[in-house]
């Protein structure tokens, strides 16, 4: 399923239009990304969480030259499905 799939079957299943399903599904994901801008874990009852990990820098040869190089450290959204869910999956 991608996004507009997604957004159809949003405004089928709450009788609204798909621009107003658009428009719900942008604020969900822009409210998540905010809060995860701000450090904050997201928890959703029944889906999961969503939260910050932070990788540290490390080393790597480059496959073709053989040369080393360094990937910086960089930080990453981890999510966590719900139990819930997780076991629809089995």
């Amino acid at each position: 399923m991608n996004k507009p799939d997604l957004i159809t079957r949003i405004a089928k299943e709450n009788h609204c239009t798909k621009i107003e399903a658009k428009r719900a599904l942008g604020f969900v994901t822009n409210t998540i990304g905010h809060a995860l801008a701000q450090g904050e874990e997201v928890s959703i009852s029944g889906f999961g969480s969503f939260h910050i990990i932070e990788c540290a820098a490390k080393k790597y040869r480059h496959p073709a030259t053989g040369e080393m190089g360094e990937m910086p450290a960089c930080s990453k959204v981890k999510f966590t499905p719900s139990s819930k869910i997780s076991d629809a999956i089995k």
